[in-house]
């Protein structure tokens, strides 16, 4: 292939906008990773909330319930009855937030009967206060059985669990982003470097390469111009425009010494006819003196 300046202006700004173009394209990828990882550390934090908030909605109740076990005010259920809807709407987040999980979706599945039997615990003591004849006392001997403690710690082991797996995921998440985003940061600064040493060493390349033999050629043309035809022309084995130029240039050169050596010649023959001629217009003259003489004589005669 015919290596010409085009050519060589082409790769140069080709290969800079290759490297700008991976730059950019893993700027993007790693932009993207912190993205997503942003996303699955706000995710992350909404299902421990909702873990959280399981566990507050069952306190909220069993506030609510001992409330109204010591003073019988119906008031005091309006915990209860929020706590109950709190905690199946947490339990029915977390449930579609682990759905990629299968431990923690089995560890819900767990939860969610426990949380039930847990409020029929808290209902049977609220119907007992309600019975006339048994009231709180038989209210408190429920709760001294510790049934509903027992499920309340089973619950929060469980949702103990879940909350160590998910800081397990969102530490691992957090190693994984500063790793990205390390890496992003490699990646733009020794792609900034190598593409400014590329443009640094393409711009010295093509100057080299292209200005500074034009200009060499520029100043043999002007001595040309000035009638000086000793100057000489560097020719190399280029196959460029410059190449060219050189060659037709020397080419050029060549054929105005030759015409300039015929010029010489040509004058020094005319100048040497030019003496021939006058030594001959002499002679002729120098006849006719002699005739003219001759004829005088042959007058007088």
């Amino acid at each position: 292939m015919r290596w010409n300046i085009g050519n060589k202006i082409a790769v140069t700004f080709v290969l800079i906008a290759l490297i700008y173009g991976v730059v950019s394209v893993s700027s993007f990828k790693g932009q993207v990773r912190n993205e997503e990882g942003e996303k699955w550390v706000e995710h992350t934090f909404e299902v421990i909330q909702n873990l959280d908030g399981i566990l507050a909605a069952l306190i909220d109740a069993e506030t609510g319930e001992r409330g109204y076990l010591l003073t019988g005010t119906d008031a005091y259920l309006e915990p209860y009855n929020q706590g109950s809807q709190k905690a199946t709407g947490a339990i029915d987040k977390v449930q579609e937030l682990t759905i990629d999980n299968p431990k923690e979706q089995g560890l819900i599945n767990s939860i969610r009967p426990l949380v039930a039997a847990k409020f029929v615990i808290l209902q049977e003591g609220i119907d007992l206060r309600r019975e006339p004849g048994k009231g709180l006392e038989a209210a408190i001997k429920l709760l001294h059985t510790n049934k509903g403690k027992n499920l309340m710690d089973q619950i929060r082991t469980l949702v103990g669990e879940m909350e160590a797996e998910e800081h397990g995921l969102l530490d691992k998440r957090n190693k994984d982003s500063e790793s990205s985003a390390g890496t992003l940061r490699l990646v733009i600064t020794l792609g900034s470097l190598i593409s400014i040493l590329t443009l640094l060493a393409g711009g010295f390349w093509l100057t080299g390469s292209i200005a500074k033999p034009i200009r060499k050629l520029t100043l043999v043309v002007e001595r040309i111009a000035q009638d000086d035809l000793t100057v000489l022309i560097e020719t190399e084995n280029r196959t460029d425009e410059v190449g060219d130029l050189q060659r037709s240039l020397r080419t050029m050169l060549d054929s105005l010494r030759g015409l300039n050596k015929e010029l010489k010649s040509g004058f020094n023959v005319l100048a040497s006819s030019s003496s021939e001629i006058t030594a001959t217009v002499s002679q002729v003259n120098a006849t006719a003196a002699e005739i003219a003489t001759a004829v005088s004589e042959t007058a007088t005669t």
